[in-house]
């Protein structure tokens, strides 16, 4: 056996394993003679001559050859023996006993606050509440318009006499007060008759539209009209008309009108 690729020892047959282990343990062989063991493979590729082996007390001539380097392998009258320069992996081991608990560690620093995330999207419309109990009933508006009617005979017997003639009972606010009245004399002779507005949402005062008027014997006839403007406070108050004469027959009517 000779040739650049190759390393010569003759061993007994008995050595040969612990002489291929030194030389695994020593890293190889390298420069001269190439890469032993194997660089992909890590093996080591021995030849010798199983007849020597047999035949020399001595055993047989054992060489190492570079495979990498010597694609023809051992000679035709010599075996080829492989050895691995890391052993097969072995069998997983049995799994150990659970060591004991630890004891708890100490508690970490609190750590920095982190970003505010983006803002989620609108959620879904969430399902329609129940119905509402019914509210208290709100305050009663008061009416803007008031009329009281006037058809009345002021003293058809004995003397002179003043009586009211319509009223009106106003709640809270400011109020447009007017009268219109015909007056038709009853009397044989003629007379001077009165109408005028009162009461205390007036000022408690009078309120006069032309003093005294006169009127002709029997079947004399005149119109008179009457305002003024009345602020009712908040308990209320009344207008009134009140009319003086004798024997007067009296037409007409008495309104309000809420103002602003």
């Amino acid at each position: 056996m000779t040739g650049i690729s190759r390393v010569l020892w003759r061993l007994p047959a008995s050595r040969l394993l612990a002489a291929t282990l030194v030389l695994l343990m020593a890293g190889g062989v390298a420069a001269a003679t190439g890469a032993i063991p194997n660089s992909a493979t890590g093996e080591v590729h021995l030849c010798y001559d199983a007849s020597d082996a047999v035949r020399d007390p001595g055993g047989a001539s054992v060489g190492i050859i570079d495979n990498q380097r010597n694609s023809r392998g051992c000679d035709s009258d010599e075996r080829e023996l492989v050895i691995n320069q890391r052993g097969p992996k072995g069998d997983t081991g049995a799994t150990g006993a659970t060591g004991a608990t630890g004891a708890t560690g100490a508690t970490g620093a609190t750590g920095a606050q982190g970003l505010q995330g983006p803002q989620g999207g609108q959620g879904p419309q969430g399902p329609k509440g129940d119905t509402g109990s019914q509210g208290p009933p709100g305050p009663t508006s008061a009416p803007a318009h008031h009329l009281a009617p006037i058809s009345t005979v002021v003293a058809s017997t004995g003397s002179r006499a003043t009586v009211t003639v319509a009223t009106l009972n106003l709640p809270e606010g400011r109020y447009r007060v007017a009268a219109g009245i015909d007056a038709l004399n009853n009397d044989g002779s003629s007379q001077t008759y009165e109408c005028h507005l009162e009461g205390p949402s007036l000022g408690g005062g009078r309120t006069t539209n032309g003093a005294f008027n006169l009127l002709d014997s029997s079947g004399g006839q005149a119109h008179l009209g009457l305002s003024s403007i009345a602020q009712v406070p908040a308990e209320g108050g009344t207008a009134s008309v009140v009319c003086n004469g004798f024997r007067l027959t009296l037409l007409g009517y008495l309104e309000a009108t809420i103002v602003s």
